[in-house]
């Protein structure tokens, strides 16, 4: 969607051939619920734990109930008012987190108190900020 801030002023989303929404990019981000993606590098060994014993057993347990990660939710909840976790795009060394784009008002807050605090949830940094579109 960034892409089409910068290209348009209106975009066509086709699937199957078939026209499925038409609008300027701000009105299908309200309309259609899009957030940002927000990718923390974590510190090695961190999560390894949770990924090796999620391949070994059926009933493991969520990355949402890791210690740090539940720490960095609370904290980040103070600032960003539904963050949850995309457990299908974390991996051993980064989390992904879900954060709402009527929320990106306080981005810069989250990221200011973010830079100060990294170490305390294990994180090296973040690496990426991308826009998404909720499929329905």
């Amino acid at each position: 969607m960034d892409e089409a801030d910068i290209l348009g002023d209106r975009v066509t989303i086709m699937s199957g051939g078939r026209l499925k929404c038409l609008g300027t990019s701000s009105f299908l981000k309200r309309q259609f619920e899009t957030g940002y993606k927000l990718y923390t590098s974590m510190e090695s060994e961190v999560l390894k734990e949770h990924f090796e014993s999620r391949c070994n057993t059926l009933d493991s347990k969520k990355l949402q109930q890791h210690p740090l990660v539940i720490k960095f939710l609370s904290f980040a909840s103070e600032f960003i008012e539904g963050i949850s976790v995309n457990e299908s795009e974390s991996s051993e060394s980064r989390v992904c987190y879900m954060l709402p784009f009527a929320e990106a008002r306080n981005f810069a807050k989250l990221f200011s108190a973010l830079d100060e605090l990294m170490s305390k949830f294990g994180v090296l940094g973040y690496v990426s900020l991308q826009s998404y579109l909720l499929h329905k």
